[in-house]
């Protein structure tokens, strides 16, 4: 996730995890250079995704660093009014990012915060410091708080659902694609097409809970496009079994969603890894029966 979709995320889920967590809202004369506040610990949070999410490492870095940089800067200029919100000094300035991949970050905020306590200023506790918290430190707050992949999301009206418009050409379809994937068992044949009618009924689900936060969908759409345009080299390219392509689609998908939406768990990638092949499965046009 990234920009105003990931500070939304994150600052629902520090309110999860802190039950006297304040937000900061920053649209009426700016937010002081925080997110949110929590008194009992005087820790103060700042919440930042870039605005593309696939930046490679040091790109990502020098802009995480920029924001401790300029965003503690602003916290010091507003001293006076956070420490009255706190009660007390500040003891701990803490970034809050979907990813964080470089120790180099670490030097940069141990730097910084030396900086500030020598400052000596009575609104900086002596023993201040600098944390970095990604989306893998608040997982179980992210999924608790939010729940965005989920089988009790309300789905959008639809008016022409694949199994609605012509069940016998729908289930036909995939019945004639797990002929090729299940050739000797009958059983397991039936299971292929319930497990995909089930996977891609998850899918529509996943994506109408995405679309709270459109940033991170279209994230997802485009990851999506992108690797479903190259499956068909990767047909070309496959020696294995119809079932085993499916599997290796399965896995790239995940390992490319959990890249571009961080903040998920791995079971919700799965399902949208999941439903995006039952989307490819159903769409395609590969002949995997000879006729």
């Amino acid at each position: 996730m990234a920009g105003d979709d990931w500070e939304n995320v994150a600052v629902r889920a520090l309110g999860h995890r802190y039950p006297n967590f304040q937000p900061v809202p920053a649209q009426h004369d700016g937010d002081c250079g925080i997110d949110g506040y929590e008194p009992d610990s005087r820790r103060v949070f700042q919440c930042y995704g870039p605005a593309d999410p696939f930046l490679d490492v040091p790109t990502r870095l020098k802009r995480q660093q920029r924001k401790i940089t300029d965003d503690l800067r602003t916290t010091i200029e507003n001293l006076s009014t956070i420490t009255d919100w706190l009660g007390g000094p500040i003891a701990v300035w803490e970034l809050v990012v979907p990813k964080h991949d470089s120790r180099h970050l670490l030097d940069h905020a141990a730097k910084k915060a030396q900086e500030v306590r020598e400052m000596g200023l009575d609104g900086i506790d002596p023993q201040f410091r600098i944390h970095i918290r990604d989306a893998a430190a608040l997982r179980g707050d992210i999924e608790a708080a939010l729940n965005l992949v989920s089988s009790n999301v309300a789905l959008p009206h639809q008016e022409n659902p694949p199994a609605a418009t012509s069940p016998p050409e729908f289930i036909g379809n995939l019945s004639r694609k797990a002929e090729s994937v299940e050739p000797e068992h009958a059983t397991r044949r039936d299971r292929f097409v319930i497990d995909i009618q089930a996977f891609y009924g998850r899918y529509l689900e996943a994506q109408a809970a995405l679309e709270q936060f459109p940033e991170a969908h279209q994230a997802m759409l485009r990851t999506e496009a992108v690797e479903v345009e190259g499956i068909g080299f990767e047909i070309d390219g496959h020696s294995g079994t119809p079932r085993e392509l499916i599997q290796h689609i399965v896995a790239r998908l995940q390992e490319v969603f959990s890249d571009a939406l961080p903040a998920l768990s791995a079971a919700d990638i799965l399902k949208l890894a999941r439903g995006a092949t039952a989307s490819w499965i159903l769409d395609c046009r590969l002949d995997w029966v000879e006729e």
